[in-house]
């Protein structure tokens, strides 16, 4: 027996309803992702959060003194020098 007569319809009209529904699934998908709404960031953030660290008094003075934070700095700068003359 064959499949028509088994069936009453042809083989290639499941491979073809196959074939367009797989098409019309990735028109969908395709059309899905075209319509979809983007949420846009809100860019209107800024400075810290008031949860996280001070917030109302920020100071861009060092906490030490100047004459410490130089010595401190010659120190660090001596030692890299000598480093240098290590690796070289």
């Amino acid at each position: 027996m064959t499949h028509k007569a088994l069936t009453n319809n042809l083989p290639q009209s499941f491979k073809k309803r196959y074939i367009e529904r797989k098409i019309r699934a990735r028109l969908l998908r395709i059309q899905r992702r075209r319509n979809k709404v983007y949420r846009r960031k809100n860019g209107n953030h800024n400075g810290p959060d008031a949860d996280y660290g001070q917030v109302t008094s920020i100071s861009d003075a060092p906490d030490v003194s100047e004459e410490i934070l130089e010595t401190e700095k010659k120190a660090f700068l001596r030692s890299l020098e000598k480093q240098q003359k290590i690796s070289h």
